[in-house]
C-alpha cells in the first residue's frame, strides 16, 4: 500500500484562512484553530480583531492571530460567523508577550487574553467611533463617563499657549546611579534597573518629584510611558499628584471604573491618543504606542500578583514586554525583594538606591528592643504591647499627634489554633481557616465562629492532628487590637482602617490611634508622631517565600507616614540583619545572604519551581511521564503527596471541593523552559483523556 494512501489528502482551502485563539476553553483546546474567512468579511477580518466562530456546534469568541492562504487541517474548515469589533485590539507585541507568559507560567493564551483586553462595550465603542469621525478623539471620554466618575483624559496644551511646567529639581538623579540611568534612557538605550525609592513626603506613597524628572523629557518628545502601581487608590492619587507637573496628563486605567470607561480608555490608548498610562495590574497589557519606558512601582506587592491562572506577576510581564518591544524598564519598591536581588545578580539589572544623606534627611528614629533589653524587662518584654512601646505611643499622643498601629490581619480573631499542638483550625467543608467575628458574650463559643471562606458555622471542634478539643486565638486582628488599645488609652479615640471595615484615606491632626492592616494605612496632614508594628515575629514567619522582604517593605511604608523626627516602633525581637536593613536602608546584604541559602536548599528564586494540584491518579501519571523524560540533573520531580493542613481529614472525601494531592517540580533555570513546555504538554494530554482539571502554580508564594 502506498504511503500516501495511509492518510487523508490535504484539502485545498481557497481564500483567506484565519488562525483563531478561542477564549474560555480548557487547556487542551487552547491552541489556534483555522477558520475560513468568508468573502464578505475579508475586508473586516484583520489580525487582532475579535470574531465569533463555531466549535463543536457551540458559538465561541476568539481572536485572529494570523492570516494565511492555506491550512494543514485535513477536513472542511468552518467559516468565521462575524467580526465583533472593527478595531484590531490585540497587537502583535502584546500577543507575543501573552504566548511567552503562558509558556513560562504553564498557562494558556486564553487565560491571559481575558486580562489583557477588557470586555467589549458596544455603546462606548460607538461613542469612540463617532468622536473619531468628528475629529475629536479626546472629547468622548467625558461622554462615556457622564455618570460622574473621574477618568483622566490627556489634554495636550496648544502650541499657542504652552503650559508652564516646573523645572525638575534633580530628585531622580540624586539617587545612586539615577543620573547615568537617565542619560542612557535619553540617549536611546534600553536600560533596566531596580529602583528603591523613598516617598517625597509623608502624604505620598511615591517619589513624585523623581518621577517628574524621569518622565518629563520622554513625554516632551511624545514617547509612550506605562506606569503600573498596586491599587486603584494609588493610581488615582499618583495621577493627581503628577497632574500639572508633566507635559501631558495621564490616562488612568483600573478596575474601579465602569466597563464602558475601561473599554473606552483602552481604545484611547490603542489608537495612540493617550501615550502616558497609569494603572493597576491589568494595565500592564495596555498597547501603548511608541513605548519607551515601563515602570512597575511596588513591584513586590501581592496586589500585583494575579489571583487567577496562570498567576502571572506584573513585574514578570513587564520584563517580557520590555524585551519584546525594546523598551527601558524600572521595577521600583520601598525595599528590594528576593526576586529583585536575583535579577541584580543574574539578569544584568542595576540598583538605583537612596544615598545615605537621603535616608537620614528627615531624622526618623527606629525604636526596638534587643536581647539585653528584653532580658532586663522580664516577662513584660514578651507581651503584645511592651512597656517601651506603650511609653512611645503615650509620648506622641501627649504632643497632640496621631499614632499609627500596624496589625497583620483584619477582623477580630482571624485564625484559631489548637491549644495543645498549635495546628490551625480548619473548616470541615472547604478547608478554610476558622475565625471569630466578635467578642459578644454567648452561651456557646461556636456562635461567633465561622469559616472565613465559605461561612460555615461549626458546632464542635476537634484538632485534626492531636484530636484535642480546646482552642485559642492564633492571630489577633485589627478589631480586637482596637479594643485592647481602647482599654490601654481610655481617653483617646481609636479608628480602624482595613479592607473589611473600610479604608481611611486621611485622618485629622489630633491625638488619636489608628489601627491599620498593611496597605490600608491612612495619611496624616503633618505625619504621624509614632508608628507601632505589632506581631513582628509573626510577620517574619508567614508561609511565604518573600515573608521577610515583604515585612521590611510594609514597615518602610509606615516609616514614610511619619512626621519629621517621628518614631517607628517594632515590638518583639528582630534578627540583626533585618534591624540593619531598617536602620540603614541597605537591604541587599541581607537579601544576598538569603539567596545564597536558597541555592543550597534549593528554593525560588534560585530555581524554577512549579506546584501542580489534582487527583492522585492523574498526578501519579503526570509524575511518571515527567520522571521518564527528565533525569535528576535536569529536574527534580517530587511524587504526589496528600497536603497537610489544607483540608481537614474528615473533609477528604469524594465530594470535597478541593483536590488535596500536590506534585512539585524543581528545575535549574537553564532547564526551566523545557520542563515548563513538557509540563504544559502532559497536563493538556492527561486533562483531555481523563477530563480532569489541573491547577498549576509556577513560582508560588508558598508551598502550603
Amino acid at each position: 500500500m502506498p504511503e500516501s494512501s495511509l492518510f487523508s489528502p490535504l484539502i485545498d482551502h481557497p481564500g483567506v484562512v484565519a488562525s483563531v485563539v478561542l477564549t474560555g476553553v480548557p487547556a487542551h483546546l487552547s491552541s489556534a484553530f483555522d477558520y475560513l474567512v468568508p468573502e464578505e468579511l475579508v475586508k473586516d477580518v484583520q489580525i487582532g480583531v475579535p470574531v465569533e466562530v463555531k466549535l463543536a456546534g457551540s458559538k465561541r469568541i476568539g481572536w485572529v492571530v494570523e492570516l494565511t492562504d492555506h491550512s494543514d487541517f485535513q477536513g472542511q474548515l468552518q467559516p468565521i460567523l462575524r467580526v465583533l469589533s472593527p478595531f484590531p485590539l490585540l497587537t502583535a507585541p502584546v500577543w507575543q508577550a501573552i504566548k511567552q507568559v503562558a509558556h513560562w507560567r504553564v498557562g494558556t493564551a486564553s487565560q491571559l487574553l481575558r486580562a489583557a483586553i477588557p470586555a467589549r462595550h458596544v455603546s462606548a465603542e460607538k461613542a469612540f467611533l463617532k468622536s473619531l469621525s468628528a475629529g475629536d478623539g479626546k472629547q468622548a471620554v467625558q461622554e462615556t463617563s457622564a455618570s460622574g466618575s473621574s477618568v483622566a483624559s490627556p489634554e495636550v496644551p496648544s502650541e499657542d499657549e504652552p503650559a508652564a511646567l516646573p523645572e525638575p529639581a534633580g530628585a531622580f538623579t540624586a539617587y545612586q546611579l539615577g543620573e547615568p540611568f537617565l542619560k542612557h534612557l535619553l540617549s536611546g538605550d534600553q536600560p533596566q534597573a531596580i529602583w528603591q525609592y523613598q516617598p517625597a513626603t509623608h502624604t505620598s506613597d511615591f517619589d513624585a518629584p523623581a518621577l517628574t524628572e524621569l518622565l518629563s523629557p520622554l513625554l516632551v518628545r511624545d514617547a509612550g510611558v506605562l506606569l503600573v502601581v498596586p491599587t486603584a487608590r494609588e493610581a488615582q492619587a499618583l495621577a493627581d499628584e503628577l497632574s500639572g507637573q508633566l507635559p501631558v496628563e495621564a490616562a488612568v486605567m483600573h478596575h474601579e471604573f465602569s466597563a464602558a470607561e475601561r473599554y473606552r480608555m483602552f481604545l484611547e490608548v490603542k489608537s495612540g491618543i493617550s501615550k502616558f498610562v497609569i494603572g493597576t495590574r491589568s494595565a500592564i497589557w495596555a498597547p501603548v504606542a511608541d513605548l519607551e519606558l515601563i515602570l512597575v512601582l511596588g513591584s513586590g506587592d501581592d496586589s500585583l500578583q494575579s489571583p487567577k491562572a496562570p498567576y502571572a506577576a506584573t513585574w514578570e510581564i513587564a520584563k517580557i514586554r520590555a524585551r519584546i518591544e525594546n523598551t527601558a524598564l524600572i521595577l521600583g519598591s520601598l525595599a528590594p525583594s528576593l526576586w529583585d536581588c536575583w535579577q541584580l545578580q543574574n539578569a544584568g539589572m542595576h540598583l538605583i538606591a537612596p544615598t545615605r544623606q537621603q535616608w537620614q534627611k528627615r531624622g526618623l528614629q527606629l525604636i526596638y528592643q534587643d536581647e539585653v533589653q528584653a532580658e532586663r524587662a522580664g516577662a513584660s518584654a514578651w507581651s503584645r504591647l511592651p512597656q517601651f512601646a506603650h511609653h512611645q505611643l503615650k509620648k506622641a499622643l501627649d504632643q497632640g499627634l496621631p499614632v499609627l498601629v500596624s496589625v497583620r490581619s483584619g477582623g477580630y480573631i482571624p485564625t484559631i489554633t489548637c491549644r495543645s499542638c498549635g495546628t490551625r483550625a480548619a473548616c470541615k467543608r472547604c478547608g478554610g481557616p476558622l475565625s471569630t467575628t466578635s467578642s459578644a458574650n454567648t452561651t456557646s463559643p461556636f456562635e461567633t465562629m465561622a469559616c472565613a471562606w465559605c461561612g460555615t458555622k461549626p458546632t464542635q471542634y476537634r484538632c485534626s492532628e492531636c484530636q484535642g478539643t480546646n482552642f485559642r486565638a492564633g492571630r489577633i486582628g485589627a478589631d480586637r487590637t482596637a479594643e485592647e488599645l481602647g482599654r490601654a488609652f481610655p481617653q483617646i479615640p481609636v479608628l480602624v482602617s482595613s479592607a473589611a471595615r473600610g479604608i481611611i484615606k486621611e485622618v485629622r491632626e489630633r491625638a488619636q490611634i489608628v489601627v491599620a492592616t498593611p496597605g490600608s494605612e491612612p495619611f496624616a496632614p503633618q505625619g504621624f508622631g509614632a508608628a507601632l508594628v505589632l506581631d513582628t515575629s509573626m510577620a517574619l514567619r508567614l508561609p511565604d517565600f518573600e515573608a521577610e522582604s515583604k515585612a521590611i517593605t510594609d514597615w518602610l511604608r509606615l516609616r514614610s507616614r511619619l512626621a519629621d523626627n517621628g518614631s517607628l516602633i517594632l515590638s518583639g525581637l528582630l534578627p540583626v540583619p533585618i534591624r540593619q536593613a531598617l536602620l540603614t536602608g541597605r537591604c541587599l546584604p541581607f537579601l544576598e545572604e538569603e539567596l545564597a541559602e536558597r541555592r543550597q536548599i534549593p528554593l525560588p528564586p534560585a530555581v524554577w519551581l512549579a506546584q501542580v494540584s489534582g487527583s492522585q491518579v492523574a498526578l501519579q501519571e503526570l509524575y511518571e511521564r515527567l520522571s521518564e523524560r527528565f533525569s535528576s540533573d535536569a529536574a527534580t520531580i517530587y511524587p504526589p503527596i496528600l497536603t497537610r493542613g489544607e483540608v481537614a481529614q474528615e473533609a477528604r472525601t469524594e465530594t470535597s471541593i478541593f483536590e488535596p494531592y500536590r506534585l512539585v517540580v524543581v528545575a535549574p533555570w537553564d532547564q526551566a523552559s523545557e520542563v515548563a513546555e513538557a509540563l504544559g504538554e502532559y497536563r493538556s494530554q492527561i486533562g483531555a483523556l481523563r477530563n480532569e482539571h489541573f491547577l498549576v502554580k509556577v513560582q508560588p508564594q508558598s508551598l502550603t
